[in-house]
C-alpha cells in the first residue's frame, strides 16, 4: 500500500511540474513580440535517452548504452575482465550463446518467423515502459539448429526515478520439436538484481549454469535432467504451435533451475479486443506461473490474449501484482 501511495504522489508531483513549466513558457512567449527572442526563452525539450548506438552523441552516452546492451558485445569484448563477470557487479552475466550471430534467411512455417513485437507497458493510466519480443533467427547449438528468442523490457523515464526496470530474457529452442537447449535471464528491477543462464545437457542427463545477484558474486549450479524440457519463454512459444480449445489446458514440462515441473496453460475464453496495433479476435490463456518464472514480471497472475488465427500472436498481457494491474499491449509488429 505504501508503494502505491508513493507512486501516486510522485506522479502528481511530476504532472504538476510539467504543467507549471508549460504555463511559464506560454507567458514568456506572449511577452516577447520578437520571434527570435521568443525562441530563445522557450523551455528546453526534456532529455531523451538514446535508443540506438547511432543516437549516442557523447562518450558517456555510448558507455551507458553498452552497459544496457551487453548482449550486443562480441566474444572478444566479453573476454575482457571489465566487461562481464564478478569484477563489475553492475554489468550483466549472460549465456555465451547470446553473442552468436543468427541466420535470418531460413525456411520455416513457424508463426514467429522473423517476428518482432513491440509493446507498451501501462500501470493504471501511467505509461510504465516498453517491451519487445523478437525472433532473432536461427543459430547453431552444438551441431543442432535453434531459434534464438529475445525479450527486453524497459521502464519509462517517469518510472526510472524510483523503480528502474531493464530486463533481458533469452531462449534457444530446437527447430525440430521446440524443446529448450537453454535460457538466460538478466533482471534489473528497482534494487533487485538477478542474472542467470542455464544449459540443458540432454546427452549427460543434467543441466548446469551460473547465477549472479546484487553482490556480484558468480555461483555455479547443476541438477539432474531425465527428459526434454522447456524454459518459461520457450514454453510460451511452444503453446503458439498448438490447437487451443476453450475449457482445455496444455501441459508443458518446464525447468526453472530449481526443478522440472508441469506448467499448465489453461484456455479461458475467446474475446475480441482493441489495442494500439489494431483490433483482434483472440483466445485468452492463463499460465499457472510459479515464483521466479514470469516473462516480464516475477510474481502475480498473468493472462495472455493470443490472436485466434495461425499466428497466435500475443497482443495483450495483463498481470495482477502488488502495485495493481499491469498491462502489456501490442503497439506494432512485423514479420
Amino acid at each position: 500500500m505504501k508503494r502505491v501511495i508513493v507512486l501516486l504522489i510522485l506522479s502528481i508531483f511530476i504532472i504538476g511540474c510539467t504543467a507549471s513549466s508549460v504555463r511559464k513558457q506560454k507567458r514568456l512567449e506572449e511577452q516577447c513580440e520578437d520571434p527570435v527572442i521568443a525562441e530563445e526563452v522557450k523551455v528546453k525539450e526534456p532529455y531523451k535517452v538514446p535508443e540506438t548506438l547511432e543516437e549516442c552523441t557523447t562518450e558517456s552516452e555510448k558507455e551507458s548504452w553498452w552497459k544496457e546492451h551487453p548482449w550486443e558485445l562480441t566474444e572478444e569484448d566479453k573476454a575482457q575482465p571489465d566487461v562481464v563477470g564478478k569484477e563489475n557487479p553492475k554489468l550483466r552475466l549472460l549465456h555465451a550463446w547470446a553473442s552468436k550471430t543468427p541466420n535470418q534467411e531460413y525456411e520455416s512455417n513457424v508463426p514467429w518467423k522473423n517476428e518482432v513485437l513491440n509493446f507498451k507497458i501501462s500501470w493504471k493510466f501511467i505509461k510504465a515502459g516498453e517491451a519487445t519480443i523478437r525472433n532473432k533467427g536461427i543459430v547453431d547449438i552444438d551441431g543442432e539448429q535453434a531459434y534464438f528468442i529475445e525479450t527486453t523490457a524497459r521502464s519509462a523515464s517517469i518510472i526510472d526515478a524510483f523503480y528502474r526496470v531493464r530486463d533481458v530474457n533469452h531462449s534457444w529452442m530446437s527447430t525440430k520439436d521446440y524443446h529448450s537447449f537453454g535460457y538466460g535471464q538478466s533482471v534489473k528491477e528497482g534494487g533487485f538484481r538477478r542474472d542467470e543462464w542455464v544449459t540443458f545437457d540432454y546427452d549427460n542427463n543434467k543441466y548446469y549454469g551460473q547465477k549472479k545477484k546484487k553482490d556480484g558474486l558468480i555461483r555455479e549450479f547443476d541438477g539432474e535432467l531425465n527428459k526434454y524440457v522447456y524454459d518459461i519463454l520457450g514454453a510460451f512459444f511452444y503453446v503458439r504451435t498448438k490447437d487451443l480449445e476453450v475449457g482445455k489446458s496444455v501441459i508443458v514440462d518446464v525447468n526453472n533451475r530449481r526443478k522440472t515441473y508441469p506448467l499448465e496453460i489453461e484456455v479461458i475464453k475467446k474475446e475480441t479486443i482493441k489495442v494500439p496495433a489494431g483490433k483482434f479476435d483472440c483466445i485468452v490463456v492463463e499460465p499457472k506461473l510459479r515464483e521466479d518464472s514470469a516473462i516480464f514480471i516475477n510474481k502475480g497472475t498473468l493472462r495472455v490474449w493470443l490472436t485466434d488465427d495461425e499466428y497466435k500472436m500475443p497482443v495483450l498481457m495483463r498481470s495482477k501484482v502488488f502495485i495493481g494491474s499491469v498491462s502489456v499491449k501490442l503497439k506494432s509488429y512485423s514479420r
